[in-house]
């Protein structure tokens, strides 16, 4: 038997479960789940998305409170055929109910100061309650593997579950600097601390043999004895013709021979050719030394077999044993930011643009319990799934974003905004399976009902730039269409309340899996589906006022 794989390595890549990159977080305030679109902004979630557009803030201090409660279903459904008797669907939920983003800005004269708090990766916990693919793939596989040995094995059984956890806190500051009034600057850093947790079981794994369920490594250990008493036998049947062959040309009678001599009875006769015949031989012709000899052969065949089957208990036994999984993955890095924000026609077209380099990022398994993945043939662990101390590259990508805002009326404006993720530049194994840059449009649009009422809707489209090989049951990159709307309510210079939803559709992906450790094509199909609700409290404090309608 095969080493069991269980291909969880790269969660860490598939929990950037939000709008964004494959890795990267882009909606990072109230305002955008309204409108979907924010890379022009010159609000306080500037901070995020334009901070060079900062200095178009009134003087005095601007604070933004925001959450996302968000939720996403993962499914995956597979057809490989020796799964016979699980669900063919396996279902992940994924929920954060809390997903904050926190700005502030102090701007005085030409000078804007910033210092933003967000989830800028991951940002929610998943729970496969029936495990996934990769995990039962290893298991299911032991039907078709031991019945091409010989074995009268149906089917299987087992429990397994898997949870995980994942986010990146974002610690950005920097400075924006308005170098007259239609162009400013902005220079900065992200540090990112990331942690990564893992629960998972896997346990209670039979297979259905012989009309009766049994653990692996039992049902083997009882067929090797079963072969080893039939060694037993079949050397037996062997030894009651050591006699004859002693005897001066014994060995060279016919078994006719030897019962016309008076030497073996006619019951003793049918009963070594009976035996023989079971085994597929022909026993026409044989003399006593051919079938002393057969009957030897098939003891060492049957003792080899059972020798063997005894080596694959032992083995079995320990890929089957109970296994957990307590992993906590932890690590830092820093990006740097840099922002060009360029206003002209009095005001009424903006353009914001920003650039974020790559973030080196290293995780550090520390792992309290681990799945083990590779045995050697005496059962002992050569490989586990999170080795203690060791070191997973994380990087996230650079992008870069454009957005341009247009004052179309006293009361309506529109934005529009692209961004693109370089994710072929990082550093992760599978890079390779990275066809080039992620990239996303977006188009929102902002009316005022009146100077203190706002509404807005918008749309942002996401292409992956994932390989087909890229795509696994927890590593999945998808396209996909969001759709946002909400408002916002100025309560008074000081207060204004920001309320927003989105509904995420994504294109579901096919893709062709080949299982190795009993060779099959199939395929998995991969969908999801996630909607999030955004509530924030924008306050001005020292001077000024809060975003209006108006803006």
């Amino acid at each position: 038997m095969k080493k069991l794989t269980l291909s969880l390595l790269s969660f860490l890549l598939s929990f950037s479960m939000f709008a964004g990159g494959i890795v990267t977080n882009t909606n990072q305030s109230a305002a955008w789940t309204r409108m979907m679109v924010r890379d022009a902004s010159t609000d306080v979630d500037a901070v995020f998305y334009n901070p060079a557009g900062l200095t178009k803030l009134s003087d005095g201090l601007h604070i933004s409170i925001n959450n996302q409660t968000i939720g996403q279903v993962k499914t995956v459904s597979t057809a490989y055929e020796y799964l016979n008797n699980a669900p063919v669907e396996y279902e992940g939920k994924i929920s954060a109910p809390i997903f904050p983003g926190f700005y502030a800005a102090y701007k005085t004269g030409n000078w804007a100061f910033s210092f933003g708090f967000n989830g800028i990766g991951g940002g929610g916990s998943a729970d496969f309650a029936t495990g996934l693919p990769s995990m039962e793939l290893p298991v299911a596989t032991m039907v078709p593997m031991f019945a091409s040995q010989g074995l009268n094995v149906t089917d299987y059984r087992m429990n397994m579950n898997f949870k995980g956890s994942s986010i990146y806190f974002g610690f950005q500051v920097g400075a924006s600097y308005a170098i007259n009034e239609h162009i400013s600057v902005y220079a900065g850093g992200r540090y990112v601390m990331a942690k990564n947790t893992y629960e998972g079981e896997l346990k209670d794994i039979e297979i259905y043999a012989d009309g009766a369920w049994t653990t692996p490594g039992a049902y083997l250990t009882g067929v090797s004895a079963q072969a080893t008493a039939g060694a037993t036998q079949l050397y037996g049947t062997a030894s009651l013709l050591d006699p004859f062959l002693a005897m001066p040309g014994g060995g060279d009678l016919t078994l006719a021979q030897a019962q016309a001599y008076g030497f073996l009875t006619a019951e003793q006769v049918a009963g070594l050719e009976g035996g023989l015949s079971n085994f597929g031989i022909d026993p026409t012709g044989f003399t006593i030394k051919d079938v002393n000899s057969a009957y030897n052969v098939l003891g060492d065949d049957y003792s080899s077999k059972a020798a063997q089957l005894l080596g694959m208990a032992t083995v079995v036994d320990a890929q089957t044993a109970d296994q957990k999984a307590e992993v906590t993955q932890t690590g830092n890095g820093f990006t740097p930011i840099v922002g060009l924000n360029i206003s002209a026609m009095d005001n009424k077209l903006n353009i914001g643009m920003k650039y974020e380099f790559k973030t080196n990022l290293i995780l550090t398994n520390e792992t309290t319990l681990d799945f083990n993945t590779a045995w050697d043939a005496s059962g002992n662990v050569t490989e586990s799934m999170f080795p203690d101390g060791k070191e997973i590259n994380a990087d996230m990508p650079a992008m870069f974003s454009i957005g341009v805002k247009y004052q179309v009326l006293d009361a309506l404006s529109v934005q529009a905004g692209f961004h693109t993720y370089f994710d072929g530049q990082v550093d992760w194994d599978n890079v390779v399976d990275v066809k080039g840059n992620s990239f996303e449009y977006a188009l929102g649009a902002e009316y005022n009902v009146t100077d203190n009422i706002l509404v807005s809707a918008g749309w942002l489209m996401t292409r992956t730039s994932v390989r087909e090989s890229y795509q696994t049951d927890l590593s999945y990159s998808l396209n996909t269409n969001t759709f946002g709307a909400g408002g916002m309510y100025k309560i008074n210079d000081m207060f204004s309340v920001e309320l927003g939803a989105f509904y995420t559709l994504y294109e579901d992906a096919v893709v062709s899996k080949y299982y190795d450790s009993f060779p099959t094509f199939y395929d998995e199909t991969y969908k999801k589906t996630a909607w999030g609700v955004g509530v924030g409290v924008n306050i001005n404090l020292f001077g000024g006022s809060t975003a209006s309608a108006e803006e």
